[in-house]
């Protein structure tokens, strides 16, 4: 009997699950503040789907995720921050300026 060709999964760069079902979270699960990461480098705020098309890069100034993308768990607790952002705003560090 002939061995069953095993068909090749492709992964995310995470290699946790398909990238179908990647997007598939993304377009179906109720957005949250952990699907969004925040830029140290610029203190702009974008959906993870969108860091991941821009090659793991910050979407507004290229910055690495590995090195300057944080959970945005992380800065909206800290700063009081609505729970979901406006994606794209700028939310510095350290609370509103003023």
């Amino acid at each position: 009997m002939p061995k069953k060709k095993r068909r090749h999964r492709q992964t995310t760069s995470q290699g946790n699950w398909p990238d179908w079902l990647d997007d598939w979270l993304t377009e179906n699960l109720p957005p949250s503040q952990y699907q969004y990461i925040w830029c140290l480098h610029c203190e702009h705020v974008y959906h993870a789907a969108n860091w991941a098309q821009s090659g793991r890069a910050c979407p507004n100034c290229g910055a690495s995720e590995a090195l300057d993308g944080w959970d945005w768990k992380t800065i909206q607790e800290a700063n009081n921050y609505p729970l979901v952002p406006q994606e794209g705003a700028c939310y510095p560090q350290y609370g509103k300026e003023g």
